[in-house]
């Protein structure tokens, strides 16, 4: 029996969950048209997910003083029903004396010798996605919003298709939220037009939306993006007065 939406476990992640990952993230964008337009004819859901894998272990260990990760855990079965990345900004990664934010959320290191044989491993990893522009406006908006304010960034989320409209999202990004209101931090995430109704639930503004028509490069429909931000002082002052 599937665990009630209020007992899923939210965990650190560690190396050893790197397939698990990737599996769970492939799957939870892959009937996605501005996901799958990038790999249409050229791999096999298969060979993405192989590829993912290989590659997600290098990214667990790349800019491990800024990236911060969390995965929902079905307690029963013990398996992966969610993965949620944060990322700080770079002035805003450490305590005053130097010590990491955040550190029991941050991928344990790997030594050298592992390092070069993870890379290796991910530099083989197959075929790249195509070089679709679409994303060439989403990062222009994305660095103007971005410069305005120092945000905790919400850079990725995935919910396994099996296991999405259960609560599991909504506990992993109400998992950053409790953290960044301790370190007093901002938030900010591109959200896709699904994901939009769960970030407003919990607080998340629309600063800005970026759509383009995939028709452009061969694909269906629209792809959308809805730039978010959780703003402390606003949402503080929305549950004082809430509760008052």
């Amino acid at each position: 029996m599937a665990a009630s939406p209020r007992s899923w476990k939210i965990e650190p992640v560690v190396l050893a969950d790197a397939e698990a990952v990737a599996r769970n993230n492939v799957m939870a964008f892959w009937e996605d048209p501005s996901y799958t337009i990038v790999w249409k004819d050229i791999a096999t859901l298969d060979h993405v997910i192989e590829r993912s894998i290989k590659r997600t272990r290098l990214d667990f260990l790349e800019e491990q003083d800024r990236q911060r990760y969390e995965k929902a855990v079905d307690p029963v079965t013990g398996e992966l029903v969610g993965y949620a990345r944060w990322k700080f900004p770079i002035a805003l990664k450490t305590t005053a004396e130097g010590d990491p934010l955040w550190p029991e959320r941050q991928m344990a290191a790997a030594s050298e010798e592992e390092y070069q044989r993870i890379k290796a491993i991910a530099e083989s990893a197959g075929p790249t996605p195509k070089d679709i522009p679409m994303d060439d406006e989403v990062t222009v908006i994305k660095r103007r919003l971005q410069s305005q304010k120092s945000y905790m960034l919400l850079a990725y989320l995935a919910v396994h298709p099996e296991n999405q409209n259960k609560g599991i999202a909504t506990m992993l990004v109400q998992s950053g939220i409790d953290q960044c209101k301790r370190m007093g931090m901002d938030i900010f995430v591109q959200a896709s037009p699904a994901g939009r109704g769960i970030y407003e639930k919990l607080g998340f503004r629309v600063l800005d939306s970026h759509s383009e028509d995939l028709a452009q490069w061969g694909g269906e429909g629209n792809y959308t993006v809805h730039f978010m931000a959780y703003d402390q002082d606003r949402n503080g002052s929305a549950q004082a007065d809430a509760t008052s």
